[in-house]
């Protein structure tokens, strides 16, 4: 009698939102969500469980046994300070009024010319009589002077002041200026036409000559930012198509990516891919072949990677580059079954000490995102070693200047075959089967 196979469940990722179909013998079972890699919970339909995540365990901390302390002799009082006064604040006093001053007499004493002169609208205050009769000043004997001539006199004098007046000022404004001279102009300069102005000669950009090093020429300068620019925004519109049809149309290769974007989309959802940033990574772009931004999404917002690359048609995304890093591919090879291999992009470097294995080279692998790194091994009878060795030994061509300053950075940007083995005693490893390329630059077609 044959078992009537059960159904098997789907379900949403509590983590991430994807939707998982799992056998229906597993359910209520913990284990990794494909898509985000978090520990997650299988629903239980026949327990009433739904999909959730795990709790988090409780560790009780063990509170260590106290010693009986002796009593503590309170404190000796405190002598009182003196506490400082407040300062009350103390109303500002009313202003004083303004003195009120009489009026002025007018002048009543009789004018020389025989009629009474009219009291000044403004006049100066006159001195007391009580203290011009009591004064002793000799001047008050002196005979007064006639009036018109006293105005006269002190007219041509105001006249004198205010003449000087303005030839200090002139003198002051003036004497920073150098003198302008005027010639008179000869008869031949009159009817000479006058000279144009000089134009500027024209310079000539002079493009950067690259420097020299012992094993030849460094990359060419810095891309131009109208390059940069125009990648970025292919880019831009690459992850805001609407479905892989229209993402298509930004992706290097079209005809041979196509069917790798369908099977993808199938299998992971069609859409926009959000994205929370994007800005360019001089430092792993090699203008003017390809440019490297990092993308930042909900899912990796430390970001990660993407290579766009110039073609006759304009900038095109790399789909391998973006596909490799955003799915994860080299965290999937590490936590993956046995025997499973890819070809990665990867950062590179030796690893330094004894080689624990007269068979076998290590090497250190690790991808420009957070907690992806690993030891990887090769076997000293292999072709991937002898190629290996030609890089970070500077042979064959290569720059040892150059691959000395990555390998203190990152590492070298090799793209590698790798394959995951497992020991007889049950030992998980990396083991590097192939230099497919140097640098992550996409394959020539």
């Amino acid at each position: 009698m044959s078992s009537t196979p059960e159904t098997p469940l789907q379900f949403d990722c509590p983590a991430c939102g994807a939707v998982l179909t799992v056998p229906a013998s597993i359910a209520g079972m913990q284990g990794p969500c494909p898509k985000c890699w978090q520990e997650i919970i299988s629903p239980d339909p026949a327990r009433g469980q739904v999909a959730r995540l795990p709790a988090l365990p409780v560790v009780e901390t063990p509170v260590p046994a106290t010693e009986e302390l002796a009593p503590v002799a309170a404190p000796a009082p405190q002598a009182e300070l003196p506490v400082a006064p407040v300062p009350v604040p103390v109303a500002a006093p009313d202003p004083l009024p303004a003195p009120a001053f009489p009026p002025l007499a007018a002048d009543t004493r009789p004018s020389p010319w025989g009629e009474p002169a009219p009291a000044p609208a403004t006049p100066p205050l006159p001195p007391a009589k009580e203290e011009a009769a009591d004064s002793d000043d000799f001047e008050s004997e002196l005979p007064p002077l006639p009036p018109r001539r006293k105005s006269r006199a002190g007219l041509f004098a105001a006249i004198g002041l205010f003449a000087l007046a303005l030839a200090g000022v002139g003198f002051y404004f003036a004497k920073d200026l150098q003198p302008h001279l005027l010639q008179t102009p000869s008869p031949d300069a009159v009817n000479r036409p006058p000279n144009p102005a000089p134009k500027p000669e024209p310079t000539a950009e002079v493009a950067p000559a690259p420097v020299e090093t012992d094993s030849g020429q460094l990359p060419p300068p810095a891309p131009e930012a109208s390059e940069a620019h125009d990648a970025q925004e292919a880019l831009i519109a690459f992850l805001g198509a609407p479905d892989w049809q229209a993402r298509s149309a930004y992706v290097l290769y079209p005809e041979e990516t196509r069917p790798e974007m369908e099977k993808h989309a199938k299998e992971n959802g069609d859409g926009p891919i959000p994205a929370s940033a994007v800005s360019l990574d001089q430092a792993a772009s090699a203008p003017p072949t390809f440019f490297s931004f990092k993308v930042s999404t909900k899912a990796m917002p430390d970001g990660f990677p993407v290579l766009v690359v110039f073609t006759d048609e304009g900038p095109k995304v790399y789909w391998e580059s973006f596909t490799g890093f955003n799915d994860d591919h080299f965290r999937k090879l590490l936590v993956g079954p046995p025997e499973k291999a890819a070809i990665l992009n990867l950062l590179v470097k030796p690893e330094h000490g004894e080689e624990p294995s007269p068979h076998w080279v290590r090497y250190r692998l690790s991808v420009p995102m957070p907690g992806r790194q690993t030891t990887a091994w090769v076997r000293k009878d292999s072709v991937a070693l002898a190629g290996l060795r030609a890089v970070f030994e500077g042979s064959n061509g290569f720059d040892k200047d150059t691959i000395g300053h990555q390998v203190a950075g990152d590492g070298v940007p090799l793209r590698l075959g790798l394959i995951k083995r497992r020991t007889n005693d049950g030992r998980e490893f990396i083991e590097v089967t192939d230099l497919v390329a140097i640098g992550w630059a996409p394959p020539k077609q």
